[in-house]
């Protein structure tokens, strides 16, 4: 066990990026806490095919938008409850490239 496994969590679970075509695309995705910089999380983005995508992400924005909307500007975060579905989260994100939409399960 490394000296800084107890001060990093990571997740990794499946999601999909929304295309702009209305298709959706299955990723993973992968969020990383670091008490070295407590207030925030990285999360990565990974499709087969493309290069990694990366956002730096207040704590709190996504603790806030697990019960309701939260955000302004370039990064929002909802929940989604879809029928049938477990309860996901609805990231959405604008960079210098573009547009995101991430779904991933709450």
């Amino acid at each position: 066990m490394s000296p800084d496994s107890d001060r990093q969590l990571e997740g990794i679970t499946r999601g999909f990026v929304h295309l702009s075509g209305g298709e959706r695309e299955r990723c993973d995705i992968m969020l990383r806490y670091s008490t070295d910089d407590p207030l925030v999380v990285g999360l990565i983005v990974s499709r087969p095919g493309h290069d990694s995508a990366c956002w730096v992400i207040s704590r709190d924005l996504l603790s806030a938008g697990l019960t309701g909307t939260a955000g302004i500007g370039d990064i929002t975060v909802e929940p989604v409850a879809e029928q049938s579905m477990p309860l996901g989260v609805l990231l959405r994100v604008r960079d210098e490239r573009g547009k995101a939409r991430i779904h991933f399960d709450h």
